[in-house]
């Protein structure tokens, strides 16, 4: 009786698949099967290999942007690369020397864009030459920078003098960096010091030596330039 109950039951469930007498995808069958007709088309796979190459250019800003050590002095040289490396994928040399910045070059105007062959898509997409492709390609690109320069801080004026805190550019950096700072932000001037001896200080350490007091981290590098003493025990450098 159980046996004759189990294959009317089988037999109901068959019937109302339809048909064919095949049973209903799941829905996490219907996934997969939409997944590979997706995959399977010739133009669906460029598109894959093609982001997959260049979503490697955001790699390194993402890195600097994640890590827990102070990187503004870093910042504004970062985006600008970043932004200059997605411009040079399918715009030519001669648009950058016609703008003044990295942020004003004429990226829209087909005339600075280069030749379809020319574009920098990956090895591996260019097998494919589908017209239709580069098309959207120029899209993708033209859109990221239109994304960039929309939203990050290209032109923020406190980056270009949080430059000069890199030790890198010691010898290089203004002292109209420092006093932009002090202006800003008056309270990190040290009560009965005044912008004068912080920036007589600024030229002093422009001058020294101090590769023995770099270390890993920039906030960890001043840290150590702060604790120099001169010969009576005052503080060489209270930036």
């Amino acid at each position: 009786m159980a046996n004759k109950n189990r294959q009317e039951v089988q037999k109901t469930d068959v019937s109302n698949s339809g048909e064919s007498g095949y049973c209903t995808l799941s829905y996490a069958e219907k996934k997969v099967e939409a997944i590979y007709e997706f995959v399977k088309s010739p133009t669906n796979k460029l598109y894959m290999l093609f982001l997959n190459y260049a979503v490697h250019v955001f790699d390194d800003i993402l890195k600097n942007l994640q890590t827990e050590e102070p990187m503004i002095h870093l910042l504004r040289k970062a985006l600008n690369k970043l932004l200059r490396n997605v411009l040079t994928r399918f715009v030519k040399p001669s648009a950058f020397a016609m703008a003044q910045t990295v942020d004003s070059v004429d990226y829209k105007s087909s005339y600075n864009q280069k030749t379809d062959q020319e574009l920098v898509i990956g090895e591996d997409a260019r097998e494919g030459r589908l017209k239709k492709f580069y098309v959207t390609v120029r899209r993708y690109f033209v859109s990221c920078c239109d994304y960039m320069i929309a939203k990050l801080p290209l032109k923020d004026e406190l980056l270009r003098p949080a430059e000069a805190v890199d030790v890198a550019c010691q010898q290089t950096s203004k002292s109209s960096s420092l006093t932009y700072f002090l202006e800003r932000f008056p309270t990190l001037l040290p009560k009965g010091v005044t912008n004068d001896v912080i920036v007589e200080q600024f030229i002093s350490y422009q001058s020294y030596d101090i590769q023995d007091y770099i270390k890993k981290r920039i906030d960890e590098t001043w840290l150590s330039i702060g604790q120099l003493k001169d010969e009576v025990g005052n503080c060489l450098f209270y930036i």
